[in-house]
């Protein structure tokens, strides 16, 4: 009996099944960052689109702001907002997501973790929304005094 050798891939199946490979594995990582570049072109143009609307359409008025974090203000804009930041004079930050329409006073009771005296300073700043992305318009801050 004869005993047959280990047969081998021809060179032209081994040549085609490599190039197979590569162009497979190149496809896959050109999907991936082409994913990639999207999701940082569109966070590029909300952040861009946050950027304007808050120097154009976003304004706020702090009708009122007590000790107690009760807090109304009124949207003067012509966009809606998404809620406010409150910076106190403690450094300490509240998120309020309590979105207001065009022309809409709202009143909102914050939650203070520092107690805040009378006389006291406090700043508010409008947040909104753009392509998903979340944003301060620090710009638009408004400083308030507490009433003594």
């Amino acid at each position: 009996m004869k005993k047959r050798g280990k047969k081998a891939i021809s060179p032209l199946i081994a040549t085609v099944l490599l190039i197979g490979f590569v162009v497979a594995l190149a496809s896959v990582a050109w999907i991936w960052y082409s994913n990639i570049v999207k999701e940082q072109a569109e966070k590029q143009s909300a952040v861009l689109e946050i950027s304007s609307a808050c120097t154009s359409q976003i304004n706020i008025n702090v009708i009122s702001a007590d000790s107690t974090g009760k807090l109304r203000i009124k949207n003067v804009g012509n966009s809606m907002i998404h809620g406010v930041r409150v910076r106190t004079d403690k450094d300490e930050l509240i998120t309020e997501q309590e979105p207001l329409d065009p022309a809409e006073t709202k009143e909102l009771e914050l939650r203070y973790t520092q107690a805040i005296s009378k006389g006291s300073e406090i700043e508010v700043m409008p947040i909104i929304v753009r392509g998903g992305i979340i944003g301060t318009c620090s710009d638009q801050a408004i400083k308030y005094t507490l009433p003594s």
